[in-house]
């Protein structure tokens, strides 16, 4: 007889499953009706925004400044009018403020944007401290030595600038600075410490002392009632005299023309040279 037994699988042989239809595994893999709606709106809203950044209803068209007293509005003007049309949303506020800053005359300022398009720049301007007076201007200096404003040899200052000390440049070969830039931040240092010199340091009876900057003798402290002056030279014109070195020379001259006025009648003083602290000449 035939033998009609099923033949025996082979060791280790699995089962296999049953495809998967073609019709199932692409359903699977393009997204639903609600995902495709999700992305089309995403993609638009991208779009919109794209447009609405870069169209022309949220570009710069309305500049302004304010807060300028000494600062000369043509160089906010410029920089502010430099902005128009620049995208608001993508506006660099941070470099606005940088160049605002960079204006001599100007401590802080703070730039505000507003929709539609507006762009608006307010400065805070450094505080008028003395006035460097030359053959040529008024010249009104921050604390810092910047050159913040100018006025007329002839005119006379009123308000607050009338009260600020003032220094007289002599020199008539020295280089006049402009508004916008710096004295040289020596001479600011030195300037500001006469400025403030109160006569009864160096044993004066004036009630003021005027300084002075001469070509040949430096720095001079000047009295006019009792009438005499004082001759203190430049300082860190030699580079080996840092600030230190400056502020310890005057120091000591102020103290040399103390002991002088200890010893001679300020009355009986027209000029004292104290260039050289260790050796003060005098005439009556």
């Amino acid at each position: 007889m035939a033998d009609r037994r099923r033949p025996r699988r082979r060791a280790g042989g699995h089962a296999r499953r049953p495809a998967t239809p073609l019709r199932h595994r692409v359903g699977r893999r393009l997204p639903s009706r609600g995902r495709l709606l999700a992305l089309v709106a995403f993609a638009a809203a991208v779009a919109g925004l794209v447009t609405l950044v870069n169209g022309p209803w949220l570009r710069v068209s309305s500049v302004a400044h304010a807060g300028a007293r000494y600062t000369p509005p043509g160089e906010l003007d410029e920089i502010v009018a430099s902005y128009r049309g620049v995208p608001l949303l993508t506006l660099d506020t941070d470099a606005v403020l940088a160049r605002v800053r960079a204006i001599p005359s100007v401590a802080d300022a703070r730039v505000e944007t507003a929709i539609p398009g507006t762009l608006r720049v307010t400065i805070q301007e450094k505080k008028p401290a003395f006035i460097w007076h030359t053959s040529l201007a008024q010249l009104v200096a921050a604390g810092d030595g910047a050159i913040i404003d100018s006025h007329a040899t002839s005119e006379v200052l009123s308000g607050e600038l009338a009260q600020l000390p003032v220094v007289t440049d002599r020199r008539p070969l020295s280089r006049i600075p402009r508004v916008g830039e710096a004295l040289p931040p020596g001479e600011v240092r030195m300037a500001k410490r006469l400025l403030d010199l109160d006569p009864r340091v160096i044993g004066s009876h004036a009630r003021t002392l005027t300084v002075t900057v001469d070509d040949e003798y430096g720095f001079m402290v000047e009295s006019t009632s009792p009438s005499w002056q004082a001759a203190l030279g430049f300082y860190q014109v030699d580079p080996a005299e840092d600030a230190a070195a400056a502020d310890a020379r005057l120091d000591g001259q102020l103290a040399a023309i103390r002991t002088l006025f200890a010893q001679r009648r300020e009355s009986a003083v027209s000029w004292l040279d104290a260039r050289n602290p260790g050796k003060v000449y005098w005439l009556p």
